[in-house]
């Protein structure tokens, strides 16, 4: 399928889907309620699928920063 198949299918431009694919755009409700329907699937799973990828690009962009902050100790630990 290319990307103006899908597009044409979900009724959005090609460019928002090519946008999409490199990581240029997020996929919004909009976009999630379309792949849902279009694919048989949740609006959730594209939410998700979209969560998990900025989620793993943001710690691999933060890592370094990320280990430097060290939990509060509490007095119940």
């Amino acid at each position: 399928m290319t990307q103006q198949q899908l597009a044409d299918a979900i009724g959005i431009t090609r460019v928002r889907i090519n946008e999409i694919i490199l990581g240029k755009r997020a996929i919004t409700p909009d976009t999630a309620f379309r792949l849902a329907k279009y694919f048989n699937t949740t609006p959730l799973f594209w939410i998700g699928l979209a969560t998990n990828y900025d989620m793993w690009n943001t710690l691999q962009k933060r890592k370094k920063e990320y280990e430097t902050i060290h939990p509060i100790k509490s007095e119940y630990a």
